[in-house]
């Protein structure tokens, strides 16, 4: 079955589908078509920046705190020296401190502080230390936990997964509609009855378009698609004439 082309009166809404509009819908139906949309591979990569620098940590540093929360043992270290080394354009403290394991080997860690003065060589602090690995140790008063920053990392990584599936989901989701109405579908004319532009201050840039159009059969249906200002041809109005692909079980594309 050949892809229904629009009619001359009809107004083309999405830019992406200028080729299935011409009748050219093999284009659209081609693997590289999905795999080298630019919209595909930024989110694809911003997915993977997401996950390498964010969910991925997270995970891993959540797996190695659960496995090692019974691993913990805590005693008390003593600061040895005070060293402050410079960072951009202010100082921190480096307090190196050395302690001994319940096995009666000797271990050394740090404290990193902003401001001189918060230990004094001699002083004994409260430190933990992993039983299987000593050098694994950190200042047991620590105000944020390595476990916290797991948990934002990991929160920080799903939150970046959600908002780059989004566009991925649409654009699969963009394709089998396509893919359907090339294979079952008709051109039907519609018309725009109403046009929600995103809040000024909002990062949207979906523009949210209301329609009509008339089924094969008369009956007058009603229909929403959201589309980004980015594929957006022109600026729709409402009373503006456009083309609605349709197929029986439902398929709509603008």
């Amino acid at each position: 079955m050949a892809a229904p082309r629009v009619p001359f009166a009809c107004t083309l809404i999405d830019k992406r589908h200028k080729a299935f509009a011409e009748g050219k819908r093999d284009i659209l139906l081609t693997f590289a078509h999905i795999i080298f949309s630019p919209t595909f591979i930024f989110a694809l990569v911003f997915l993977g920046l997401g996950i390498f620098f964010f969910l991925w940590p997270g995970i891993r540093g959540l797996v190695r705190d659960f496995s090692v929360r019974n691993d913990w043992v805590f005693t008390d270290a003593t600061i040895i020296s005070i060293v402050p080394l410079q960072s951009g354009d202010h100082f921190n403290w480096h307090y190196f401190y050395t302690f001994q394991t319940e096995d009666g080997q000797q271990a050394s860690g740090k404290i990193v502080e902003s401001s001189n003065g918060v230990f004094r060589e001699g002083q004994e602090v409260p430190v933990r230390y992993l039983r299987t690995d000593p050098t694994e140790n950190v200042y047991a008063l620590d105000p944020v936990p390595k476990s916290v920053l797991y948990w934002v990392l990991f929160g920080l990584g799903v939150l970046w997964v959600y908002i780059t599936v989004t566009p991925i989901y649409r654009h699969l989701a963009g394709h089998r509609a396509i893919r359907a109405i090339s294979r079952r579908g008709q051109a039907l004319p519609g018309e725009i009855t109403a046009v929600h532009q995103p809040p000024a201050r909002s990062s949207s840039l979906d523009v949210k378009l209301e329609y009509t159009f008339t089924l094969p059969a008369g009956a007058r249906c009603q229909g929403r698609e959201s589309i980004s200002s980015i594929y957006l041809t022109g600026d729709p109005k409402p009373g503006t004439v456009v083309a609605v692909w349709w197929t029986q079980d439902g398929v709509i594309l603008l």
